[in-house]
């Protein structure tokens, strides 16, 4: 029962490229002409 835990550590540093290049993409409004707002959530 004395099992050691698996740790598995993830890169987070190409976040910020990757959502620049989204954006470049138009990735957002692409998503939001195929899955429209319920109403409730804020554009700011």
């Amino acid at each position: 029962m004395n099992e050691q835990p698996t740790i598995h550590t993830e890169r987070v540093d190409d976040v910020s490229l990757l959502l620049a290049h989204m954006q470049r993409l138009g990735l957002p409004t692409l998503l939001d002409a195929h899955f429209p707002s319920h109403g409730s959530v804020t554009k700011g």
